[in-house]
């Protein structure tokens, strides 16, 4: 549809000429001289005024639309619940889906592989692909994917997390800092809580260490498991 929401903030003018180029039977189309005589480009009927955050804004379409693409492609198949949440493990899962060479990045090529199989236009892909691309460097890591899948756009928030990370999420920082607000941590806090669990001090949480911190906040046995 090519009349969507990249089209809001227009005048009804400039949304006329463009339905009028657009028009798919060339008799009624527009014609180049109708086009140079239109009040828009003559600006009679041309606002002013500045689009606000139209950058931001087109961005944040071409990032929402890539985002319901691959769930479209993937999540159906990936996802293990009924409630469109989707684990980590299962955005992991789709990114070395997509990840063709194993290389742990993706390539302008293997983004074209996996949205054009859904009929995504290349130059739409190729937009697609510069608005996934949040440091610029040509690829797209795993972090930027899970960045993008987990955004909350001005239309709703992201893909779920599943209900059982959320769970242990709230108990951690209920735990450390008193609060169950689902905030960003500073990345030395975070550190500090991961620290504090790894009992042994080898940098990993074993089975044992996730145990003792969720016992010490109430969550019973049967649920630890899960």
């Amino acid at each position: 549809n090519p009349f969507d929401e990249r089209l809001e903030g227009l005048s009804d003018s400039c949304v006329t000429l463009i339905k009028s180029l657009l028009q798919p039977d060339p008799a009624k189309r527009m014609t180049s001289d109708e086009f140079r005589r239109h009040a828009w480009v003559q600006g009679l009927t041309a606002s002013w005024d500045t689009m606000t955050d139209s950058d931001r804004k087109l961005e944040a379409y071409w990032q929402r639309r890539f985002r319901g693409e691959i769930l479209r492609k993937y999540a159906k198949a990936t996802s293990k619940t009924n409630d469109g949440s989707l684990s980590d493990d299962n955005l992991r899962d789709i990114f070395l889906s997509m990840d063709l060479d194993g290389n742990g990045t993706l390539e302008p090529e293997e983004i074209l592989v996996a949205l054009r199989g859904l009929g995504v236009k290349a130059e739409d892909i190729s937009q697609i692909m510069k608005c996934i691309d949040l440091d610029g460097d040509g690829t797209v890591k795993y972090d930027e994917f899970r960045t993008i899948m987990r955004k909350q756009f001005d239309d709703g928030e992201g893909v779920k997390v599943s209900r059982r990370q959320q769970r242990f999420r709230t108990k951690i920082l209920q735990k450390f800092t008193g609060s169950t607000a689902d905030a960003a941590l500073p990345e030395q806090s975070l550190k500090k809580i991961f620290h504090t669990i790894d009992l042994d001090g080898n940098g990993v949480l074993d089975a044992h260490e996730i145990r003792v911190v969720l016992r010490s906040v109430g969550v019973d046995e049967k649920d630890i498991s899960q």
